[in-house]
């Protein structure tokens, strides 16, 4: 197939609706903000993406992997993991820190947790499940850093589970407390999605080798730190 004929193609097969989701994701930098913004799920933003990288729009895609993605013809690799880090006021975190974490008193906490069906709230949804204890409901949904930061730190009962790197920031620009207490588990892992006729591409194998090149500088200074 031409160039020519790929793109007649493509122009015949793009949809309105793929013009406004590219728009506002650019509008608004977060699948979770357009997602509300276009009131449907977050879930829903990402397979209007996913039919895009199908259909050649997008060459890559990076975020958190999900089962319920639809990997027919793309390829995944994980880039990194994060720890989760919970967070609240300063004087709740420093009474939280001294003693075991008490999954019931946490659940009449005020939660801030992304949108319904995203792999961070799902996670947190089942963590409290196996704990025996009944998910809490979200006193706000969202998952922009500056208005977690922004919440927690104003309001005393006011908490969240956020990547450590995230909750490392927030502290330092916002004022919140990091609770002093290590989970044994890991957040979904950030992953790139391409194309499997992509990966192919020479110009897309440099961009995903310096993106690994990044990402493993990244793990080192991480480890680092943390010796």
């Amino acid at each position: 197939m031409t160039p020519a004929e790929m793109e007649t193609r493509l122009a015949s097969r793009l949809k309105m609706r793929h013009l406004m989701l590219l728009r506002m994701i650019a509008e608004h930098g977060s699948l979770t903000r357009v997602s509300h913004r276009m009131a449907t799920s977050q879930p829903a933003v990402t397979h209007a993406l996913a039919e895009l990288e199908s259909m050649y729009e997008l060459d890559c895609v990076i975020g958190r992997a999900s089962a319920v993605l639809d990997m027919q013809g793309l390829e995944h690799e994980v880039l990194y993991h994060q720890e989760p880090r919970l967070i609240t006021h300063r004087r709740l975190a420093a009474r939280l820190g001294r003693q075991p974490l008490a999954w019931q008193e946490l659940a009449r906490l005020e939660w801030i947790l992304g949108a319904r069906q995203t792999p961070m709230r799902e996670q947190i949804t089942d963590f409290f499940l196996r704990a025996g204890v009944a998910p809490p409901a979200p006193f706000v949904e969202s998952l922009s850093s500056k208005l977690i930061g922004e919440l927690i730190a104003a309001n005393e009962k006011a908490v969240s589970i956020v990547p450590a790197d995230i909750a490392e920031e927030l502290a330092r620009i916002a004022g919140v407390g990091i609770v002093a207490h290590r989970f044994g588990w890991t957040l979904p892992p950030i992953t790139l999605f391409q194309r499997t006729e992509g990966a192919r591409y020479e110009e897309q194998s440099l961009f995903v080798a310096a993106l690994r090149a990044v990402c493993a500088r990244q793990a080192a200074a991480q480890a680092g730190d943390a010796a």
